[in-house]
């Protein structure tokens, strides 16, 4: 996460709406100090002081921006979301459905699409600093992981598909959840294929069982 990272999460904006490019630039190297420090196996050593020692950045400057390490590194998870979701979120359709049937038919090629995408973008940071997104992913709770990915693909589903919050909420945490616990699988075991082989097999895996559900819905609709 260091080149191709999503600045935006980590912008500040003053009062005029512009970005403080010196608060990107600390969180910046507060980031990268601890993906450097990651290299230690006993994360616990790492602290606020050796912290800022490796980003040259006093203590100071640091709790002008967070109160804790847990609160950096919830700011890191949101920035690994964004990260992933930015790509996924230009794909955006304002079309509009007349019916039930026309929604089944575009929440199948929606939910596909972006499953095969989201993968994608794991893939790239994982294979930039795959200990770091490891961390990040044991840190978090996959409840929390969820959650966070699931808001703007919420939101994007929400202007696809006319169709009752509640059944993209389910439909989004099967397909997020499924996602996540499987890079967390892979991230944390042994498994004997490469990143790009898994990611097609997750992706595919994902957008069928969606698919198998949709399609049945479809049938029951017309029937």
């Amino acid at each position: 996460m260091t080149q191709r990272s999503n600045e935006n999460s980590l912008s500040n904006t003053n009062k005029k709406g512009k970005t403080d490019r010196r608060v990107v630039r600390t969180k910046r190297a507060l980031f990268d100090a601890y993906e450097k420090l990651l290299s230690d196996p006993d994360v616990s050593r790492i602290t606020i002081s050796s912290l800022t020692r490796e980003a040259g950045v006093d203590r100071k400057t640091f709790y002008l921006h967070y109160s804790s390490l847990d609160d950096m590194i919830n700011d890191m998870v949101d920035e690994l979301v964004g990260r992933i979701m930015v790509p996924i979120m230009s794909l955006s359709s304002a079309d509009e459905h007349k019916d039930y049937i026309d929604f089944l038919i575009d929440a199948e090629e929606f939910f596909g699409s972006r499953a095969a995408l989201i993968c994608q973008e794991f893939n790239a940071a994982i294979q930039e600093n795959p200990a770091a997104v490891r961390h990040l992913f044991e840190y978090s709770t996959m409840g929390s992981l969820v959650s966070r990915f699931r808001e703007p693909v919420l939101r994007d589903a929400e202007a696809f598909c006319d169709v009752p919050k509640e059944r993209l909420e389910i439909c989004s945490t099967y397909a997020l959840g499924s996602i996540i616990s499987c890079y967390h699988l892979w991230l944390t075991t042994d498994i004997d294929m490469t990143i790009d082989e898994y990611s097609v097999f997750v992706a595919d895996l994902v957008s069928q069982g969606l698919s198998t559900y949709l399609h049945d819905r479809i049938s029951s609709v017309k029937g």
